[in-house]
């Protein structure tokens, strides 16, 4: 097996893991999909980011707590707070929502990325992205009003999800003489002083399946987040992002076999219109490749 993988190109290698990592953000949303009405999400949330924070500590202190050091705390606070809105809200439309909704609504992040880049960062996005863009956003907005009669609350919170998602990777952006070890370090330090609070007012008795059910949760969130991080290292973000359209599928799949949910025609359209516009990035990839050979 490792000889097979081995000889597989970047693009390939890099594609499995963020379809792997797409994978396990899907499996987040159904397990706080099947909870989220039983465990308060801020108590959800500070366990999560506990057990991120017990698997990240050790090859911390392996490297030596040298490598926390920062030259930007404003920064780290600021990303704290917007990857707190992003759990929150996150959560709060994870349990109310169809897997595949939610899935398909943090999609919106992508229109959120490269609107902020462009204001902010003053970087350049052509005619063809911003085509992507406008038909991931038509998409979306598909996905948020399936019935225009009535006012789909908990959309908006996976979209508020989506908006601060894009923030913190404006402010991952703005941090590149970070370590990586202070970045994922300080991000999950601080988030278990800004859910405790919460938590510990909230806080509901566990017994041993609900807590093995947070474990998994923040198991699955520092599995995700690596293999995220190895997907890039395999191959450039418009080679392999189209892969990442495939836990629109696994969602649609969770949402049929697990809980029973058939999506609407609109909804099924939005999700359609998602993966388009993930495949047309992927043709303008190759094209650009191919002009620059």
């Amino acid at each position: 097996m490792k000889d097979w993988w081995s000889v597989q190109s970047g693009v390939f290698k890099g594609s499995v893991c963020l379809a792997a990592a797409g994978a396990a953000f899907v499996g987040i949303n159904a397990i706080v999909h099947s909870v989220g009405r039983t465990i308060p999400p801020f108590q959800l949330a500070f366990l999560q980011q506990v057990v991120v924070l017990l698997l990240v500590a050790p090859g911390i202190l392996a490297k030596g707590l040298g490598v926390m050091r920062t030259k930007t705390p404003a920064l780290h606070i600021c990303r704290c707070l917007a990857t707190g809105v992003a759990i929150f809200s996150g959560f709060v439309a994870m349990a109310n929502l169809p897997v595949s909704e939610t899935t398909a609504l943090l999609f919106s992040r992508m229109v959120f990325t490269a609107a902020l880049a462009t204001w902010f960062l003053k970087e350049a996005i052509g005619a063809a992205s911003w085509l992507r863009i406008t038909i991931a956003g038509v998409g979306v907005i598909l996905v948020l009003s399936p019935d225009a009669s009535s006012l789909n609350v908990y959309g908006f919170a996976a979209i508020v999800s989506a908006l601060a998602i894009s923030i913190t990777m404006l402010l991952i952006r703005a941090m590149k003489e970070e370590t990586a070890e202070a970045i994922v370090g300080w991000q999950a330090a601080g988030l278990v002083l800004l859910f405790g609070g919460p938590a510990i007012i909230f806080w509901v008795p566990l017994d041993g399946p609900g807590a093995m059910t947070c474990v998994s949760v923040g198991v699955l969130l520092w599995l995700a987040q690596h293999l995220n991080v190895l997907a890039y290292r395999y191959a450039a973000a418009g080679a392999i992002q189209p892969a990442e359209a495939s836990r629109l599928v696994i969602a649609l799949a969770i949402d049929g076999l697990l809980f029973g949910t058939i999506p609407s025609v609109t909804v099924i359209g939005g999700v359609a219109l998602i993966l388009m516009a993930a495949g047309f990035g992927r043709i303008v990839w190759r094209r650009r490749r191919m002009e620059n050979a």
